[in-house]
């Protein structure tokens, strides 16, 4: 098993605390020296990944810290186990809490080869709009081997880190990072996917944002958007999560979009209410919530 540990960027120790990440790899199809992610230490979650014989993930763990300071004990772990089809994608996943009582299981649409998957599976374009260290975008290319990915971020550490991370994964020929507010991405479109995860009630100008996607994706293109699986109002969000994201925007997401003229003021709690309305004055024609169950995010697809 190796070990390497690594200092987090300005960004994620203000989301996560400070403290460094701590990655673990097998001698599984080692490029550059490391293998696959076996185990991936944050200062308050630890991810465990085990693979099917294709190298694909098969089964995540993860133990959470609830409550964000030092020595904190409340703490849950959330269980995910993946299926694939006979051409490599996604089938089914089952996912739980550790009681239980979050157990249920997503069965994706049948592969489609006229559909996104098959466009990409073919050699298509993926704009990732808050790529932070590039995870997902280097997720992305290893499950499409063929894809071509920009990622594109403000803050200039993250699209270091992110650079490091495509070039030690092996991917850095088909993955490039571009350091720009999201409303300026400095890309040309059309692109077959377009994605913003967990990173829009963050910014200072989601609509101009998504409009920048909308571009980005063209007539043809999906856009993929994940963020807080919160409430509209304050009556539907009195339960832990709620209580939990308030703390996160009025500690960190609210004031750190503040500080730049005219912001939204978004802040954690972006509900489906407020994201459509975003989304709508973007110029997009529809808005959909996936059926993907997660007990922290919502994923919703929104048609040019």
């Amino acid at each position: 098993m190796r070990t390497a540990p690594r200092a987090l960027s300005a960004a994620d120790q203000l989301r996560l605390g400070v403290g460094t990440a701590l990655y673990q790899y097998d001698d599984t199809g080692k490029k550059n020296g490391l293998g696959r992610l076996t185990r991936l230490t944050l200062p308050h979650a630890t991810f465990d990944m085990t693979y099917t014989a294709r190298g694909q993930v098969e089964e995540q763990r993860r133990q959470l810290s609830l409550v964000p300071w030092p020595g904190a004990s409340l703490a849950t772990t959330l269980r995910e186990k993946t299926a694939y089809n006979a051409l490599g994608q996604v089938a089914k996943v089952e996912h739980a809490d550790a009681s239980g009582s979050g157990t249920g299981t997503v069965t994706v649409t049948e592969y489609d080869e006229r559909g996104l998957p098959a466009r990409l599976k073919a050699g298509g374009r993926v704009a990732e709009i808050g790529c932070g260290v590039g995870w997902s975008s280097i997720s992305l290319a290893r499950g499409f081997p063929r894809v071509r990915i920009d990622g594109v971020d403000v803050d200039r550490t993250s699209i270091k880190q992110a650079r490091r991370n495509a070039e030690e994964a092996g991917l850095a020929d088909r993955i490039a990072f571009h350091l720009a507010p999201a409303e300026e991405a400095p890309l040309t479109g059309p692109y077959d996917l377009v994605t913003a995860f967990e990173c829009l009630h963050d910014m200072a100008y989601p609509g101009k944002a998504l409009r920048r996607m909308r571009e980005l994706a063209g007539p043809d293109g999906a856009v993929l958007v994940a963020d807080e699986a919160v409430g509209d109002g304050l009556e539907e969000n009195r339960n832990f999560i709620g209580r939990l994201n308030y703390n996160f925007s009025v500690l960190h997401c609210l004031p750190q979009a503040l500080v730049y003229p005219d912001a939204a003021g978004t802040g954690t709690v972006l509900g489906p209410a407020t994201l459509r309305a975003y989304a709508e004055d973007a110029g997009f024609q529809r808005v959909e919530v996936l059926p993907i169950e997660n007990p922290l995010w919502r994923f919703y697809r929104l048609t040019p």
